[in-house]
């Protein structure tokens, strides 16, 4: 069974394209296709993703999507109010030649990526052609409230005296896999992706890509640091159905996710440059859950949450520094024979 894009999801697509610069005075769209380019030119860059909300912001959305009977219920909604405003996901990338414009396998890279909650990190570092895992399990625990070390260790049971470097995830130390079972990892993972979507093998030309993105797009300039995009969603859903002739997204599939969306549904974006790169990129997602979905008879939660004032930024920051990506020591490495059991 093929999955369709919804239009919300198109466009989450589409933002990871945003970028913008002003190192000369040249029309803002032709700006943000030269930024394109002077981000990717570099070997190494630091990106997280958040969303900038708060926990009252997003029970008003819960609340206001809630209003049809037969809408789910979610179990400890307080408890994920209350942890999705402090989480966090950053990937560090170093390429060991070349530039970030170019495809990057693992054994080119060195990769740390981090989920953090309040600051929180668990982290993996893939570094010359190792892993590396660690957990901050303490602080993660206080920071969500759901537990303490010393409960996961109490949960953990005897797997510890069987698996002793479980003992050292727990306390917060790295643990790392030698280079032939991170290999087997790896090979692994991909083998699971390349069967989850058989038939999704997009190959995309990222120049295409840009020119679709400003084709349905209104820039504005706002001083020198600063650009405002507004994009026509429905014309950058026609556009990205003739992107790649080799993935999923037809242009049936187009036409069924323009016919839901309301006409002048556009993607807000505020993007923040600094030395011509891009550091900051925030998407409006309060305002495409407010306007871009056409009410259907019977359906009583897309007019609640188009009446319903609520803050949901979509946030993508970029350090252009050459990030710090080593190997930890110490590291307790884990028998391959113990990874070769999870791994059944």
């Amino acid at each position: 069974m093929r999955m369709r894009p919804s239009p919300i999801l198109a466009a989450a697509a589409a933002t990871g394209l945003l970028v913008a610069g002003c190192s000369a005075p040249v029309p803002p769209e032709q700006a943000i296709a030269d930024a394109l380019a002077k981000t990717g030119q570099r070997s190494s860059a630091t990106v997280t993703m958040r969303l900038d909300t708060t926990a009252e912001d997003l029970a008003k959305l819960v609340e206001a999507g809630s209003t049809t009977p037969d809408a789910p219920a979610i179990p400890q909604l307080d408890v994920v109010t209350a942890i999705v405003p402090k989480l966090a996901i950053t990937t560090a990338v170093r390429a060991h030649s070349g530039d970030l414009n170019s495809a990057i396998t693992p054994d080119q890279a060195d990769v740390a990526f981090t989920v953090s909650v309040d600051g929180k990190p668990l982290e993996v570092r893939w570094v010359d052609s190792q892993l590396f895992l660690h957990a901050d399990v303490e602080g993660i625990g206080q920071a969500t409230g759901l537990f303490t070390a010393t409960q996961v260790k109490m949960m953990a049971g005897q797997l510890t005296t069987t698996l002793p470097w479980i003992t050292d995830v727990i306390n917060g130390g790295w643990v790392t896999l030698d280079k032939d079972t991170s290999a087997k990892v790896i090979a692994k993972a991909q083998e699971q992706a390349a069967s989850a979507e058989p038939t999704a093998q997009p190959s995309v030309d990222p120049v295409k890509a840009r020119d679709a993105l400003l084709g349905a797009s209104t820039v504005t300039k706002v001083d020198d640091s600063t650009f405002k995009v507004a994009t026509d969603a429905k014309k950058l859903i026609t556009a990205m159905a003739e992107l790649s002739d080799t993935d999923d997204f037809t242009a049936e599939d187009a036409q069924e996710a323009i016919d839901s969306i309301n006409d002048g549904a556009d993607l807000d974006t505020t993007v923040t440059v600094k030395d011509g790169r891009v550091v900051k990129v925030v998407v409006d997602l309060a305002d495409i859950l407010r306007t871009w979905p056409k009410q259907k008879p019977g359906d009583t939660a897309t007019a609640s949450i188009a009446a319903t004032e609520f803050l949901l930024n979509g946030v993508v920051e970029i350090d252009n520094t050459d990030p710090t990506i080593e190997a930890p020591s110490p590291a307790t490495t884990i028998p391959a024979s113990d990874v070769e059991q999870l791994l059944r």
